[in-house]
């Protein structure tokens, strides 16, 4: 993606109109190789130089009243129209369009419009202004006040070059971090700087500032309209087709990471027959053991559909931990990559003049692969009560999962009759995270609701199999710049597009999955456009790299930067408990390996946070 800044200021304040003015002179001596895209009274908003795998259009308001960065596609491209997209797009929207967007603070432009973006209005010299960030949060937003300039930006490093401020680290969201969910919240690394959620807006009218969300994950699953399994099919089957053919008219030559799963063929077989024909390369990643080499159904799918198809065997490579910082971002980011690997798939991608990588990514969570403990049954209860059709919902769920009938009846009685309360949130699995931590803070991490998602911190009526559905998908929706990708382009995953995340969420998870089969109705749709022995599968791929062996082979480089780190010399962390898993191989349990990564990632942020703070002073 291109990273961009926006600021917005009071014009008539002769202050904020001399720290604006600053500003924008430092813009335009340290970004001198970026493009102002928007300039009038009390706003200022300009994007970095384009790359290739940058999908980044601007769309103008008329009369000046803001712009849209990113790709828009009209709503109606997913009622089954699969002719020409229309490349290049309109960048001037219509007068009255552009009218009610800014009358309505963008809602007009989510409900008529779908896709990657982040929109700008502004509404006269005083510093009024509405940013929306879309749904699906391709587009990362950071908010922080800097002289009384409302500032938006995707990259803290470009945020850094023009400013000089010394930031406070943010002590009540390295916890959360820890504990694993804060995430997604509005909260990040560094006192002042927040997040703007995806789907959120956030209006400011010179004097205060309000957030609100213009698209509710919550108020979709909670949905009781009846859904007939027939047309769920088809209406499956022509959303995800157009999505993915939205997508691939904005490019000539797309690198399809294709693990040969249910998701990725599909997106694959979608590919095939996008009207305007783009050039696909595939990459499979594999491991040598028996549960991680897919390579006989990617092989399948890309001579179906006469794509070229690379092979990568991932333990040629061996990953590596980056226990170095490297570039400043506003939440602790991944420490694994595999630079030698991805420098291989790289020279390929550059070689074939690759435009944009696409993956197969939240098929589980909208095509509905299942909760392990909850049966679809729960969710059936609160939408239609006691029926006949329960008992074949229960025998449904039986076969996908372990319990038996009577057990998955007992339970949506329980949680879908009686309403008892279900521990959603996860603290049980954060309780375990907290367990490291220091007695005072335990209870903090375990109950304090602010570190959720502002959707979820109330009760909520919605069966809690479809909350787990809604939630997850925030994985795949609150994105943070932390640098290039590691394909060097822009990783697009169309199942995550706004349309298929309404149409999921609204629908019945017994829709969703029949048949004794998780994924079914995707199957179903997808059952004449994809192979056979891809539709049949019913399990998935384990993953090859061990985060235990990497944290053997830098035990003692990582016992002293935990023991010796921020978290324990502030108390955060329990020493004594700490120091019992670091002298043991507790390390090679995956929930121990991701802690003991969760810790580490936090302690590489604070070294590169201090590193930014001491230049800044």
């Amino acid at each position: 993606m291109r990273t961009y800044l926006a600021l917005f200021w009071n014009s008539v304040d002769q202050s904020q109109q001399s720290s604006a003015t600053d500003l924008k002179s430092r813009v335009r001596q340290r970004l001198n190789e970026w493009s102002v895209v928007f300039e009038a009274a009390g706003a200022f908003i300009c994007l970095a130089p384009p790359a290739t795998g940058t999908s980044c259009d601007v769309y103008y308001l008329s009369r000046g009243q803001g712009i849209v960065l990113g790709r828009l596609f009209p709503k109606d491209y997913t009622a089954g129209d699969t002719r020409d997209l229309n490349r290049p797009r309109p960048v001037v929207m219509h007068q009255a369009f552009s009218d009610q967007i800014v009358a309505d603070a963008g809602a007009t432009l989510c409900s008529e419009f779908w896709g990657a973006y982040i929109a700008f209005l502004t509404s006269g010299p005083k510093g009024r202004h509405c940013v929306l960030r879309d749904p699906t949060g391709q587009f990362p937003c950071q908010r922080a006040e800097h002289g009384g300039i409302s500032a938006y930006f995707a990259s803290m490093e470009d945020w850094r070059k023009i400013t000089s401020c010394t930031l406070r680290v943010n002590e009540h969201f390295l916890i959360g971090c820890f504990a694993g969910r804060v995430l997604d919240t509005e909260e990040t690394g560094y006192d002042g700087i927040s997040t703007v959620l995806p789907g959120q807006r956030v209006e400011y009218d010179g004097t205060r500032c309000t957030r609100s969300f213009v698209w509710n994950s919550v108020e979709l699953a909670s949905s009781r309209d009846h859904v007939d399994p027939t047309d769920a099919k088809l209406q499956t089957r022509r959303i995800v087709r157009s999505c993915v053919h939205a997508w691939a008219s904005c490019f000539d030559s797309i690198y399809l990471q294709l693990s040969g799963g249910l998701d990725s063929t599909i997106v694959a077989a979608c590919l095939a027959d996008a009207p305007t024909r783009p050039r696909v390369f595939c990459v499979n990643f594999y491991s040598r053991s028996e549960t991680s080499d897919e390579r006989s159904y990617a092989r399948d799918v890309a001579n179906r559909y006469g794509y070229e198809l690379l092979e990568i065997c991932e333990d040629q490579e061996r990953a590596t931990l980056h226990l170095e910082p490297r570039s400043e971002t506003v939440v602790p980011a991944d420490l694994i990559e595999n630079e030698h690997l991805w420098a291989h798939v790289r020279e390929a991608l550059n070689r074939r003049g690759a435009e944009i990588h696409i993956r197969g990514d939240g098929g589980d969570e909208l095509f509905w692969r299942g909760d392990s403990f909850l049966p679809d049954a729960i969710d059936h209860v609160y939408r239609h009560g006691l029926t006949v059709s329960l008992w074949h919902v229960a025998m449904n769920d039986a076969l996908i999962s372990r319990n038996s009938v009577w057990e998955n009846l007992r339970l949506a009685a329980h949680y879908g009759v009686l309403k008892r309360p279900f521990d959603w949130r996860g603290r049980a699995s954060v309780f375990e995270r907290a367990s490291f931590l220091s007695p005072e803070f335990r209870d903090e991490a375990v109950k304090d609701l602010t570190y959720w998602h502002p959707l979820f911190r109330g009760t909520i009526a919605c069966s809690p199999a479809k909350i787990l559905q809604a939630q997850s998908l925030l994985q795949y929706t609150n994105k943070f710049y932390t640098g290039p990708t590691a394909s060097h382009l822009e990783v697009v995953s169309p199942l995550v597009a706004q349309p298929h995340m309404e149409f999921s969420l609204r629908t019945p998870l017994s829709v969703l999955r029949s048949g004794g089969r998780d994924r079914a109705m995707a199957r179903s749709a997808f059952e004449n456009d994809i192979p056979a022995k891809i539709i049949n599968r019913k399990y998935k791929a384990l993953a090859g790299t061990s985060q235990g062996d990497l944290i053997q082979g830098h035990s003692l480089r990582i016992k002293e930067m935990i023991l010796d780190g921020y978290l324990v010399k502030e108390r955060i962390l329990h020493k004594p408990t700490i120091e019992s898993v670091l002298a043991t191989h507790a390390v090679d349990h995956p929930g121990i390996s991701q802690t003991i990564m969760n810790i580490l990632s936090i302690e590489v942020w604070m070294l590169r946070a201090k590193t930014a703070s001491a230049k800044a002073a």
